[in-house]
């Protein structure tokens, strides 16, 4: 599937959130059965749209070629009585791209139909627009998105387990050794590996891990490593206290997340969040 935009200004897709009406969103020029299946846009559903790659347009008069891109994040607004969505996006720029001549000619292979192409709407395509694309020689990148790492002490696992189910519901992508390691794997090099190809480490931490020794603390070296790379101002190493316990001396000048607190899983987010907009990275899909 694909998400189509449709926007009535010239001046659209310059980087400013696309804003629509809720009733011009995912119920125009959209398939009864995929309305049924996104059309309220719950939060669930929000999560699901966002991993289909997405054409933005422009109403047929303005003869400006469309855009490629992600949906980054979608916001739900009350004006004036009436709900609005805001959609923030992110335009991948490519060296080849349907002209809007193509664009306007392909019209039974993207399922448009009549006025679809000068009416403003977001609209859901039940068409696997990579490979239509590639037909016409065009290949287009998928999502990348900010990547967790959960450093934990064997200890922690029952708790980490509950952390890494809640991060992958919000559609976070984290890693988790037991869920991403495959029997037989060298350990200490697929951990590396790992923590190396991630963007935000989240060291997992109790009463009884701060004082273990062995793995955990292989971790958070491999980590800290890679901490001392990053750019000034980035958020790399998150602590985060599965209940009230003291942090490691290497941890000291990190702020810690308090997760077992009320609001703790929702700091944690909010942090994951602004790294992922320093990094121009969704972190959801």
């Amino acid at each position: 599937m694909f998400n189509l935009f449709v926007a009535n200004t010239s001046n659209d897709w310059n980087g400013d959130p696309y804003i629509n009406t809720l009733d011009r969103c995912v119920s125009e020029y959209t398939d009864p059965e995929i309305v049924k299946r996104y059309g309220a846009l719950s939060e669930v559903q929000i999560q699901e749209v966002m991993q289909f790659p997405c054409l933005f347009a422009y109403e047929t008069h303005w003869g400006k070629d469309p855009k490629f891109g992600y949906i980054r994040k979608i916001e739900r607004k009350i004006r004036k009585g009436q709900q609005w969505l805001y959609v923030d996006y992110k335009i991948i720029h490519l060296d080849k791209f349907l002209t809007q001549s193509e664009f306007e000619t392909m019209g039974s292979k993207l399922d448009m139909h009549g006025w679809e192409y000068g009416r403003t709407h977001w609209a859901i395509k039940d068409v696997d627009l990579p490979k239509v694309l590639l037909a016409r020689g065009i290949t287009v990148p998928s999502p990348q998105r900010l990547r967790v790492f959960l450093c934990h002490a064997s200890g922690d696992k029952s708790h980490v387990r509950e952390l890494y189910r809640r991060l992958k519901a919000k559609g976070v992508d984290a890693w988790l050794d037991e869920e991403s390691l495959i029997p037989g794997q060298d350990w200490n090099r697929e951990i590396r590996k790992a923590i190396h190809r991630t963007h935000v480490v989240v060291v997992c931490l109790s009463q009884g891990s701060t004082n273990k020794r062995g793995y955990v603390q292989k971790e958070i070296v491999f980590a800290l490593d890679e901490a001392d790379k990053q750019l000034e101002g980035d958020i790399y190493m998150i602590p985060v206290k599965l209940e009230a316990c003291d942090l490691p001396d290497r941890l000291q000048r990190y702020q810690a997340v308090n997760l077992f607190e009320e609001r703790g899983f929702e700091k944690l987010l909010n942090a994951l969040r602004y790294q992922a907009d320093q990094l121009d990275l969704p972190l959801f899909p």
